[in-house]
């Protein structure tokens, strides 16, 4: 592996860039436009910095903090996997329509209801509704319970005793064929088995796999999602969208990503070492554990400790803990700052991971329907969209603007595309590799039905 990828990207720019050579371009504009959707469905906000230059780093987004969570390579051989997964699956299953609507007209979009069904057992289905994700996830009594009831403090002190829950999110049954990874993740008792990527504690290390939990379970189901919704969806010929197929377990039907609940005890369960990294040094052992690191490293784990012996003052010789407690990066912290106030995470190692696996409680399956909430009506005296002559009236000149490419409001709009081409002044938007994104004749635009233009969350269509 070339040294350059055993890095981790800044943000989606520097990622883009940096797989450029491996990549074509249809696959990188795809995942461009992929993180843009995904940092607009969940709400929030974005912080600014005003230190970077490029298109999209003007804003630091959670689809850029969560790209710098692996190292460009393990993002790269995740990728592969996925495309050969997909190739696979097409050869094997049918393939779905092109189009939801036959012959111009529209087909009949089904109702989704948010709530919960319990499939018996350990296993949740858990459907989310709303104009976001942060949103729907609010409006759900299940899921506001569930984040309500965890820790809210970051000076929560994880030296005492406490049994919060703690969660594991993840896309892995989404990613490849195979029912043997729905049933060691969503049975009774998962089999979640360490992985030897790099994170923000510890280098790559064969001889170090971790398997990471989070506190929060709405930042769990975020990682989830952006596994399955960016990384996990290629394009292609009669692409399925991850999160739209459904899969079984136990007899039982389900769909979505999935977000393991645990039991614990914390600092640590009985019979498991454990060490909690000082609030505020946090990026402080990030530069020291990956200040020097090596592609495929065999480093043994008491050697890597060894290393932040800076820190946790352990005498020489000892091993790596079983769990590890830590704040999200500062970084991390403000772009989550929106979303969640619960920032601590736990890396589990060795016996800590056997002990993790014994304490299930219940997984939840959960997918989401974006359904923007109904447009306000104009307030007396409020100019309309009709009164602006659909979007392309110019009150100066009284006179109707020219046919111009016209990039939709919402950058995912999930109903028409990134781009339009119709009435408007709007210029054709450029993404992060200076290239024009795809558009729309105007003859397909109005071919949309009534229905689909009135479920246009960029409203653009309402005009």
């Amino acid at each position: 592996m070339s040294a350059g990828w055993a890095r981790f990207a800044t943000s989606v720019n520097d990622f883009l860039q940096a797989i450029a050579p491996a990549f074509d371009r249809e696959y990188l504009e795809h995942l461009c436009t992929k993180c843009e959707e995904f940092d607009h469905i969940v709400g929030g906000s974005t912080i600014s910095n005003s230190a970077t230059s490029t298109a999209r780093s003007s804003t630091t987004t959670l689809a850029d903090d969560f790209i710098g969570y692996r190292t460009i390579g393990e993002w790269i051989q995740y990728i592969c996997q996925v495309i050969a997964a997909r190739c696979y699956q097409r050869i094997a299953e049918p393939i779905p329509p092109l189009d939801s609507s036959v012959g111009g007209v529209d087909l009949p979009t089904p109702t989704v209801q948010a709530g919960t069904v319990d499939g018996g057992g350990h296993c949740v289905q858990i459907d989310l509704v709303g104009p976001s994700l942060s949103e729907a996830w609010r409006r759900l009594d299940f899921t506001r319970n569930l984040e309500e009831s965890c820790p809210h403090s970051n000076n929560w002190p994880l030296s005492l005793h406490g049994t919060a829950y703690v969660y594991h999110g993840t896309a892995a049954h989404l990613a490849g064929p195979g029912a043997s990874w729905i049933a060691d993740l969503a049975g009774p008792t998962p089999a979640l088995c360490g992985q030897s990527n790099g994170n923000r504690i510890t280098r790559a290390s064969p001889s170090l796999p971790l398997v990471w939990t989070a506190f929060s379970p709405f930042r769990a189901f975020l990682w989830a999602v952006f596994q399955a919704d960016v990384i996990g969806d290629v394009p292609g010929p009669a692409s399925q969208e991850p999160l739209s197929s459904s899969w079984k377990c136990r007899g039982r039907e389900y769909g979505g990503v999935l977000v393991l609940q645990f039991t614990s005890t914390q600092p640590a369960p009985s019979g498991c070492s454990s060490y909690v990294i000082p609030p505020g040094q946090e990026l402080q052992w990030s530069q020291i554990a990956l200040g020097d690191q090596k592609p495929e490293s065999r480093e043994s784990p008491a050697n890597i400790w060894a290393r932040l012996s800076s820190i946790h003052h352990q005498p020489a010789g000892s091993d790596w803990p079983e769990i590890i407690h830590s704040l999200e990066l500062p970084a991390s912290r403000e772009v989550l700052r929106p979303l969640t106030d619960q920032f601590w995470r736990t890396a589990w190692y060795g016996r800590g991971i056997e002990a993790l696996n014994s304490r299930h409680e219940r997984t939840f399956a959960i997918r989401y329907t974006l359904v923007p909430d109904p447009t306000p009506p104009p307030e007396q005296g409020q100019e309309t969209s009709e009164d602006r002559g659909h979007g392309c009236w110019n009150k100066e000149t009284t006179d109707v603007a020219p046919m111009t490419d016209f990039h939709c409001r919402a950058a995912c709009c999930p109903i028409f595309g990134p781009t339009v081409k119709s009435y408007g002044h709007r210029p054709r938007k450029r993404n992060v590799l200076g290239q024009k994104l795809r558009k729309f004749s105007i003859e397909k635009a109005l071919r949309i039905g009534p229905e689909r233009r009135r479920r246009c969350p960029c409203n653009f269509y309402k005009q």
